[in-house]
């Protein structure tokens, strides 16, 4: 039969493969011996063993002649001083006492006429008879006026210091204390050398601070606070 060898001629050459092709793919499938994983396995272990191990070399034993050795330690390639035992501390020597300095008096602290007894504040204030002819002592304040001739002690004020007892509503008793605490506290701070302000007399007496300020006032625009008047008492 003549068709035969063209067939079999056509199927060998469709199903043959080339050796080195089949050696190839063989290489590129072909699965590592378990005795080849292991291996790897393990020579991984030692080498991340190896590195994560610290490199230190300690050296114990000093070396005659090298005083480096005997004083300092090797670690890690690098030299540390030893610990130096601690010196007993030496005793403080003892503190000097300071030397008490006397204070100035000040505005807040000058005296203490607030705190005396009325009866050994001496009376500084001038007399009523140093005033002009026509001077009054007299200020302004809210309400009506006090009536000072039902006071008893009436006759310890002068005539022309009614009207600013009355206006500030203090009795008799209580308008001599404040008068004699303010112009008290006027001689102890000319001797201190200190100036008289309305605040010091608002320290100084024992009544409302806005009534201390409205003598002052009042005492002030009649020359009782001149510095002139006082100046036999220092």
């Amino acid at each position: 039969m003549p068709a035969s060898p063209r067939r079999t001629k056509k199927v060998s050459s469709t199903c043959a493969t080339p050796s080195s092709d089949v050696d190839a793919h063989s290489a590129r499938t072909r699965k590592p011996s378990s005795r080849a994983v292991a291996a790897a396995a393990a020579s991984l272990v030692s080498v991340s063993s190896g590195a994560m191990t610290p490199m230190t070399s300690v050296s114990s034993t000093p070396v005659p002649g090298s005083p480096l050795v005997s004083a300092t330690t090797t670690v890690s390639g690098r030299a540390t001083p030893k610990k130096q035992s601690k010196q007993p501390k030496q005793p403080r020597a003892p503190k000097q006492p300071r030397a008490k300095i006397p204070r100035t008096p000040t505005s807040v602290t000058a005296t203490k006429v607030h705190d005396m007894d009325t009866k050994l504040l001496p009376s500084y204030y001038p007399s009523a008879e140093t005033l002009l002819p026509g001077q009054v002592l007299t200020t302004e304040w809210k309400g009506a006026p006090m009536d000072m001739n039902k006071d008893a002690h009436i006759h310890l004020l002068h005539p022309r210091e009614y009207e600013i007892a009355a206006i500030l509503r203090l009795n008799a008793e209580l308008y001599m204390d404040s008068k004699k605490r303010l112009f008290a506290e006027k001689v102890q701070r000319m001797r201190l050398g200190l100036p008289f302000r309305r605040t010091d007399a608002q320290k100084a007496c024992r009544i409302d601070v806005n009534k201390a300020s409205r003598l002052f006032t009042a005492y002030e625009k009649v020359g009782w606070l001149n510095d002139d008047l006082y100046k036999k008492y220092l």
